[in-house]
């Protein structure tokens, strides 16, 4: 009996459960705390929080911050938050953040503290001194300034000639130098500088007016003498100006340095000119000249040598005419389109000149003019230093041509 009424009480007990009315429920306990709480200054008036969120039962969390005095509550984030912008801060001020989680079972310790400080208020950067500049050449002048500024976001560069002045460069923040190409030659150029951010532009710089100077006047390259015909050499060269008022041509004729002639001026960018009526058998040599405003800039010296007209010379006959004198018998004819004057020296010979034994044993030097297109017949009288030559030979070499003009 005793064990049926047990069994019945329990079975009382098991059916009761389910409809427990007024039993106490156990209280969850508090979230762990968050960690690694970091803080980021975004502006003057902006922080930036984040963190570790350690319980997978909070609520929320709860966000502290001080200045000078106690904590406070500043915020309240949802679960799972692991980030907070606190924004409407004060510039230039120090501020102290934790952060702790909640649930119905309380609240948790608080994560670590972080203190920051908002920066001042932004401001226009500071306007750049000390310009300065100088003319590296006929189209370039270099500038240079100094950076007061720690945040400027970049400096425009302001230049003018003879009306208002208007930027012509964007620069990077803390540049300090830029270099204005492009100019134009004996011109005025007027500078300023200013640094720039979001907030505005600063003040300018000093003023700066900085004069490019006169054109550089480069020197013709290149010379190049070619002798085309015994009176003609054509001269070429490269024109490396761009305005000079015209080009002149000296030639020292074989004079050698310090006696340079005039010769010719012709007209700017010409590259080209042709010397005619000259000696054949003759070395020429030039330098030509850039002329601007009596500046010159000269080429290197370059020549050619003339060669010498056609003169065909037949030799008839050399004989022995007494104990030390030969006759030659000779003629000479002239291609040259001009009269000339021949000068030429007359060998004889003991063998014939391809012999390995042969000498020269007489010579004489004669001139002769010739017509243009010419022939003459002439006889000559050699003397000799070996006595009667058994058969005698003769050459001749022509050592100067001048064209009678």
């Amino acid at each position: 009996m005793r064990r049926k009424y047990l069994l019945l009480v329990l079975m009382g007990l098991v059916l009761a459960l389910p409809g427990c009315q007024g039993c106490p429920i156990a209280t969850p306990p508090a979230p762990y705390p968050p960690s690694d709480l970091l803080a980021t200054v975004v502006s003057s008036s902006e922080i930036d929080l984040n963190w570790k969120d350690n319980s997978p039962d909070e609520t929320g969390f709860y966000i502290y911050r001080k200045t000078t005095d106690n904590y406070s509550k500043v915020g309240v984030m949802e679960a799972n938050a692991t980030s907070h912008s606190d924004t409407g801060l004060s510039p230039q001020t120090t501020y102290s953040y934790k952060i702790t989680a909640y649930n119905e079972g309380g609240e948790s310790e608080s994560s670590n503290e972080v203190t920051i400080t908002t920066p001042g208020e932004p401001t226009a950067p500071s306007a750049p001194s000390n310009l300065a500049g100088q003319a590296v050449s006929c189209s370039e002048i270099n500038l240079t300034w100094q950076d007061n500024s720690t945040n400027e976001e970049g400096f425009y560069v302001y230049r003018k000639t003879t009306d208002d002045y208007s930027i012509i460069a964007t620069m990077e923040a803390n540049a300090t130098s830029y270099n204005n190409t492009g100019l134009n030659p004996e011109t005025a150029y007027s500078y300023k500088i200013s640094a720039y951010n979001a907030i505005g532009e600063s003040g300018f710089s000093n003023a700066l007016c900085v004069h490019t100077p006169a054109k550089t006047l480069e020197a013709p390259s290149n010379p190049m003498a070619e002798a085309v015909s015994y009176k003609q050499i054509n001269l070429t060269w490269q024109d490396n100006s761009d305005d000079e008022d015209h080009f002149r041509i000296d030639s020292d004729f074989g004079l050698g340095p310090g006696n340079n002639q005039f010769l010719v001026n012709i007209p700017a960018n010409t590259t080209h000119y042709e010397d005619s009526n000259l000696q054949p058998m003759r070395e020429y040599k030039y330098f030509v000249m850039a002329e601007r405003n009596g500046e010159r800039a000269c080429s290197e010296r370059f020549w050619a040598t003339t060669p010498s007209p056609i003169i065909n010379i037949y030799i008839w006959m050399t004989w022995t005419i007494s104990e030390f004198l030969v006759g030659v018998d000779m003629s000479l004819s002239s291609e040259a389109s001009e009269a000339c004057q021949v000068e030429m020296t007359i060998f004889v010979y003991n063998f014939p000149p391809y012999y390995p034994e042969c000498e020269v044993i007489g010579s004489i030097e004669e001139t002769f003019e010739l017509e243009a297109d010419g022939w003459t017949n002439i006889d000559f009288e050699v003397p000799v230093v070996t006595s009667w030559p058994a058969r005698p030979y003769s050459g001749v070499e022509i050592t100067d041509v001048e064209i009678l003009y």
